[in-house]
């Protein structure tokens, strides 16, 4: 084993240690990312479409230059990696710009460091160290208000349990309580529970015009975020 890889194992198993054992609760998080990962993933078509064109694009651009097959191989895992990164981050843990680039700038120097040492780039030195930190970012991003707001999200619309949708929102609100958001699609979720009172005061108390507005402008907002609350404010006219 060359120390470089020694390096990386012992870092691993220290990372693991620190955010898995010792923190039961991002370990029992980690059912939930890689089930809501797997179901976001396979739902949105346009990015599988998208991984398969660009291997199928590299393919064509390393056959034209004569790329060695080791070459190839290489350069696609990085880039599927690349892309499958940064749509974990946008599209499940939200790491934030600051840590992204942190975690860019990280992997361009394993990238560089590789080229120096090996005059190529051995997937081998990259991917562990650069796994490791993708791990860390996100084991940090569950301390966020707004991932905890994206998986009540997921667990009221897409996965339609409402109980865990609460439990999220809630999480959300204990660390920014002036998030309208927040209090919205946890009344959102007391209704779907069958809580209807007690969800249409949640409501209540951030809808007005300038709300409604910023919802349906959201980069995420979708149609059945407001569908059902405008028919129970009709049945209560």
């Amino acid at each position: 084993m060359e120390i470089y890889q020694l390096f990386v194992f012992l870092l691993s198993i220290i990372l693991v240690w620190l955010f898995f054992i010792k923190d039961e609760k991002f370990l029992s998080l980690v059912p939930k990312v890689i089930r809501t990962s797997t179901i976001i993933l396979v739902s949105n078509t346009e990015f599988v479409i998208g991984i398969v064109s660009v291997i199928i694009a590299e393919i064509v651009v390393f056959q034209y230059l004569g790329a060695s097959i080791q070459i190839q191989m290489h350069l696609i895992v990085i880039s599927v990696y690349l892309l499958f990164t940064f749509w974990l981050y946008c599209n499940v843990f939200q790491v934030g710009p600051r840590r992204e680039a942190m975690w860019t700038t990280l992997f361009l120097i394993l990238c560089l460091t590789s080229l120096y040492l090996f005059q190529q780039f051995r997937l081998e030195f990259i991917l562990p160290v650069s796994i490791v930190s993708t791990i860390l970012l996100c084991y940090f991003s569950t301390k966020d208000d707004n991932t905890f707001y994206i998986f009540g999200l997921f667990y009221l619309y897409d996965f339609h349990q409402s109980d865990q949708a609460i439990i999220c929102f809630k999480k959300a609100i204990k660390i920014d309580n002036n998030n309208p958001f927040y209090l919205y699609h946890l009344g959102r979720s007391y209704i779907a529970m069958g809580k209807k009172d007690k969800g249409a005061a949640l409501i209540k108390k951030v809808m007005n015009n300038d709300f409604m507005s910023s919802l349906k402008t959201s980069p995420l907002f979708r149609q059945d975020w407001i569908i059902n609350t405008e028919e129970q404010s009709s049945k209560q006219k």
